[in-house]
């Protein structure tokens, strides 16, 4: 029998990663979509100047050369900008699937989970407590004070509960 504590620990960890991994699985989803997209998208050579032009037609083409340059750029650094996002959900993902399965060994009395639980509970307990400790605002400061005693109580439990029979 696992101790309640443990398991509403595990519960949590499982829904923030179900939480946490809906989006970015949609993320995921529609960036790789897009970012395949642009690669599979060929770009088209420029065209010759004309032998015979005037010097009004040479002065268009190069004010439309230069427009066409400027299009091009921006459109590489947006595919640049959702090939990032794409690596970003991605990465979210398998963040969320780690929380998620990581839940789900706690309930079963894994102990690979509690190191991962570990793992993954410090550096919330950090960040958090550095968010209370700022000179930032009120809700900052206690959204930071009330996760930092959420990641306390967890990183407690983990490592005094676990390992006891319930």
């Amino acid at each position: 029998m696992i101790d309640p504590r443990i398991a509403m620990l595990a519960n949590a960890l499982s829904f923030t990663g179900v939480l946490i991994g809906i989006p970015s699985l949609a993320g995921s989803l529609l960036f790789g979509a897009l970012a395949l997209n642009s690669l599979r998208t060929p770009s088209t050579p420029s065209q010759p100047y004309p032998k015979n032009a005037d010097a009004v037609i040479l002065v268009i083409l190069t004010i439309a050369k230069a427009i066409g340059g400027a299009a091009n750029l921006l459109g590489k650094i947006g595919s640049g900008i959702i090939r990032g996002l794409a690596a970003a959900s991605l990465s979210v993902l398998l963040f969320a699937t780690l929380l998620y399965l990581t839940g789900q060994a706690l309930d079963r009395h894994e102990s690979w989970a509690r190191w991962t639980a570990v793992v993954i509970m410090l550096p919330v307990a950090l960040a958090s407590l550095i968010a209370f400790l700022s000179r930032g605002r009120a809700p900052i400061r206690l959204a930071g004070l009330a996760l930092a005693s959420a990641s306390g109580y967890a990183l407690y439990l983990l490592w005094t509960v676990f390992g006891e029979p319930a």
